[in-house]
C-alpha cells in the first residue's frame, strides 16, 4: 500500500520498482512529475488512481497484474508507456495520442483486436507474445494500402511499417513460415490468406539418404508396416511412401507440441482425435551414384533427414558406389543447411555408438531367431521415438496454414497427373478458392503458394529457383518427383555414350512434354553437356564417360607449345564426391578441345585460353592448369569449384606442397591463400 501522493509540486521522478504494491493510492496535483516506475509490483488496476499529470513522459508498469490500459488522455505529454507482462485481455479502440512514441503491450493475454486503425497511432507499438487470433480489418487494410512494409525479424516476429509507424506482432497467428517470409509481398499475402481461415498442419517429410543396399527401404517399410521387408532390391530414383500414425502421450515431445497448438489455435475438443493423427511421407532416395545429381532439387531445409549407414560400407569406393556417412552429411548441410539429421547404423551388432538423440542403431535380424527379432523391434521403437522428437521441432509441423492452400494442394494430389502447366495451376487456384475475398485471384498469392508447395515437397517447380532462370522450364510443375527422376534416367541409361535430340524425342514421346524441356532439365541438373559438330549436335553424360583419357596423343597435341602453368590445386578434407567433378565437366564440357573429356579430366577453352582440369581420386584433389596462368580464367574456375561444393576444410595450393584453408568469404581477394 502507498499513501496518497498529493501536492508535491517539484517532484519529477518516482521509482517504486520491485515491491509488492497492490494499491498505489491516489496521485494528484503533481505538475512536474515526468517519470513513474512501478515495474514488478502487484497492481491490478489504476482506474481512479492517477489524476491529470500534465508533464508525465514515461510510465513503466511492466510485470504487474493490470487488466486494462490506463486512460491516456490523462497524460498529454506521455512518450513511453510500458505495459509488458500484465493481464490485459483487450486492446480496445484507442484515440491517437499526440506525443506517445513507444507503447509496449507485449506478453499479455490479448486475443482479438477490434480496430486495426488503433495499431498505427504510435511510432512503436509492441504487441508480440500475445495470443492474438484476429485483427479485424487487417486483411482489408493490407489489400488496399500498398504503403505498408512487412518483414519477419530475427526473433521471427512480424514487423509492419506504415507512414513512420511501427507495429510488432508475434503470436501463432503471425507465425509466418520461412517459405512465405521472403519479402513484404509474401508476408502480406500469407496474412490475407490466413484471414480466410486455416488448418493445423500435421504433415512433414522424412528423407532417407545413404548408400545403395544400406537398408533404407527396409527401414521405411518396418516403420510404416511393422513388418520385415522381404525383397532384396534397391530404390531407383525416389520412392515416396506415407507413414500414418497416432500420437499418444507416450510420445512426449510431439504430443506436447500438438497439445500446445490445440491450446493456441483454440481447436474444438471434438477435433482433438483427428489432430493427433499425423502423416509423415518418407522419401527414400536411391543411393546409387547415378541418382545423386538429382537429389538436390528435392531437398528442403524444413524436413528431417535420416542417414542410414553400414560399417562394412563406411569408406569411399566409387567403383561400387559407396561413400562414408560424412559424404551424405555434407550433401545435407550444403543443400539444406540447418536441417536436423539422424544417423542410423544398420546391421549394428558388435561395434556401434548410440546416444538416442542424433545417433541410433538397428541390429541384424533373423526371423528364425526370436531374440534378434525382438532386439530389432526394440531398436526400431527407439528410432521411432527419436524421429518423433525431431519432428516436433520442425518449423512447419503443427503450424496453422491457410485453408485455401490445403484445398488447392488436395486438388493437385488427386489429379493423378505427374505434371501440369503453370496455366493449369492458376486455373486450379481460382477454381478451388472458395474464400470470401477470392484471394487466389491475386497473382502474388499464386506465386507464393507455388513456392510454399515446392518448399514442402508437394510439387517441383523451377519458377522460384535462384540458380535456374529458364522460361521453358517455368511453365511446368511436376507433381511426382519419382516419375520425374525415372524419365530423366530412362533417357540417360539407354545411351551412355551420348545421344541426340531424336533419341530424347523417342524416349519421352508418350509423356506430352517436348524433348527440349527434358534436355534443359538435364543441363540444369548438371547431368549432361552439349557437344556441337558438323555431323550434328549430341549430348554427353559425364558420369558414363571412361575413367581415363582414351586419346593420349590428342591430349599431348592440345597442350603442346602452350605455357600450361599449374595454377592451383584444391584438396578436399576426408573425401571428394565424384559428382563434384562431374558437375565441373558438365559446366565446361561444351567448350571441350578435340573431344578431350573423360570421367576424371577435361581440356577446354575459356576466354581463348586452354584449361586442363584433372581429378586425382586417391589424393582427393582437383588440379587446374590454365594457359599463361590467366587470372580471369583462374578465378572463374575456382569460383565454379566453390559453387559446386564450398565444403568446410577445403584447402588450396599454388605449388602442390603448401596448402592453406580456403576462406570462403573472400578467398579470391585474399593474398594469404590466393597469392597470384
Amino acid at each position: 500500500l502507498v499513501e496518497d501522493l498529493n501536492g508535491l509540486s517539484c517532484l519529477q521522478s518516482i521509482n517504486l520498482q520491485d515491491n509488492i504494491i497492490k494499491d498505489p493510492g491516489h496521485w494528484k496535483d503533481l505538475p512536474a512529475l515526468e517519470r513513474i516506475n512501478l515495474k514488478g509490483n502487484r497492481l491490478t488496476s489504476l482506474r481512479g488512481k492517477l489524476a491529470f499529470l500534465p508533464r508525465l513522459k514515461t510510465l513503466e508498469l511492466s510485470r504487474n497484474q493490470l487488466g486494462s490500459i490506463p486512460d491516456l488522455q490523462l497524460f498529454p505529454q506521455l512518450e513511453r508507456l510500458i505495459l509488458s507482462n500484465n493481464n490485459i485481455k483487450k486492446f480496445e479502440k484507442q484515440v491517437a495520442h499526440p506525443t506517445l512514441r513507444e507503447f509496449c503491450v507485449d506478453q499479455n493475454g490479448i486475443e482479438v483486436i477490434e480496430d486495426v486503425a488503433s495499431l498505427f497511432h504510435y511510432k512503436k507499438l509492441d504487441l508480440s507474445y500475445n495470443p492474438i487470433s484476429k485483427i479485424i480489418g487487417l486483411s482489408d487494410l493490407l489489400k488496399s494500402s500498398n504503403g505498408i512494409y512487412l518483414r519477419r525479424n530475427d526473433n521471427l516476429a512480424v514487423e509492419m511499417k506504415w507512414y513512420g509507424k511501427n507495429l510488432l506482432l508475434k503470436s501463432p497467428y503471425f507465425n509466418i513460415p520461412r517459405a512465405a517470409a521472403g519479402d513484404s509481398d509474401s508476408i502480406r499475402n500469407w496474412i490475407i490468406a490466413m484471414d480466410e481461415g486455416g488448418f493445423l498442419n500435421k504433415e512433414t517429410r522424412i528423407i532417407l539418404l545413404g548408400n545403395g543396399k544400406s537398408g533404407k527401404t527396409a527401414l521405411s517399410y518396418f516403420l510404416r508396416k511393422g513388418n520385415f521387408y522381404k525383397l532384396d532390391d534397391r530404390s531407383h530414383g525416389i520412392l515416396v511412401e506415407k507413414w500414418g500414425l497416432v500420437v499418444t502421450e507416450a510420445d512426449r515431445e510431439i504430443y506436447m507440441r500438438i497439445a500446445d497448438a490445440i491450446s493456441k489455435y483454440k481447436i474444438r475438443e471434438e477435433e482433438w482425435d483427428a489432430v493427433c493423427n499425423i502423416l509423415v511421407p518418407i522419401w527414400d532416395f536411391g543411393g546409387q551414384e547415378n541418382y545423386h545429381a538429382t537429389h538436390r532439387f528435392f531437398m528442403s531445409s524444413d524436413v528431417l533427414y535420416l542417414v542410414v549407414w553400414d560399417q562394412d560400407l563406411e569408406h569411399q569406393d566409387e567403383s561400387n558406389g559407396n561413400y562414408p556417412k560424412e559424404y551424405w552429411k555434407k550433401i545435407i548441410e550444403y543443400y539444406a543447411p540447418g536441417s536436423p539429421i539422424l544417423f542410423v547404423q544398420n546391421r549394428a551388432d558388435k561395434e556401434y555408438t548410440v546416444d538416442g538423440e542424433t545417433t541410433f542403431k538397428i541390429c541384424t535380424y533373423n526371423e528364425e531367431d526370436t531374440e534378434s527379432v525382438a532386439q530389432y523391434a526394440r531398436d526400431m521403437n527407439t528410432l521411432k521415438k527419436g524421429i518423433l522428437k525431431k519432428i516436433a521441432g520442425l518449423p512447419d509441423f503443427a503450424r496453422f496454414i491457410p485453408k485455401v492452400y490445403e484445398d488447392i494442394e488436395t486438388v493437385i494430389k488427386n489429379l493423378g497427373k505427374p505434371y501440369i502447366s503453370f496455366a493449369e495451376f492458376e486455373a486450379i487456384c481460382k477454381k478451388a478458392d472458395d474464400s470470401g475475398q477470392k484471394i487466389m485471384s491475386n497473382p502474388y498469392q499464386v506465386e507464393r503458394l507455388l513456392e510454399y508447395l515446392d518448399n514442402i515437397g508437394s510439387i517441383v517447380s523451377f519458377r522460384r529457383r535462384k540458380r535456374i532462370h529458364d522460361e521453358l522450364l517455368n511453365d511446368y510443375i511436376f507433381t511426382d518427383a519419382d516419375w520425374l527422376t525415372k524419365i530423366i534416367y530412362k533417357v540417360l541409361i539407354n545411351e551412355k555414350k551420348g545421344f541426340d535430340l531424336s533419341h530424347v524425342e523417342k524416349q519421352v514421346a508418350a509423356y506430352g512434354i517436348k524433348a527440349e524441356v527434358w534436355i534443359k532439365l538435364m543441363q540444369h541438373f548438371g547431368l549432361i553437356f552439349e557437344v556441337k559438330s558438323r555431323a550434328g549436335n549430341k549430348y554427353i553424360a559425364p558420369q558414363y564417360l571412361p575413367r581415363e583419357c582414351e586419346n593420349e596423343t590428342a591430349l599431348e597435341h592440345a597442350l603442346m607449345d602452350k605455357d600450361m602453368v599449374h595454377s592451383f590445386t584444391v584438396r578436399y578434407p576426408g573425401f571428394m564426391p565424384q559428382s563434384n567433378f562431374l558437375r565441373l565437366v558438365a559446366h565446361y564440357g561444351s567448350e571441350h578441345i578435340r573431344g578431350l573429356y573423360w570421367n576424371n579430366g577435361l581440356v577446354f577453352f575459356k576466354n581463348k585460353k586452354t584449361v586442363f582440369l584433372e581429378r586425382d581420386v586417391e589424393e582427393q584433389k582437383i588440379k587446374v592448369k590454365v594457359q599463361d596462368n590467366d587470372r580471369s580464367v583462374v578465378i572463374d574456375v575456382l569460383e565454379r569449384i566453390l559453387e559446386v561444393d564450398s565444403v568446410e576444410g577445403l584447402e588450396v595450393s599454388i605449388d602442390e606442397v603448401n596448402f592453406v584453408l580456403v576462406c570462403m568469404a573472400s578467398c579470391l581477394e585474399c593474398e594469404t591463400c590466393w597469392p597470384i
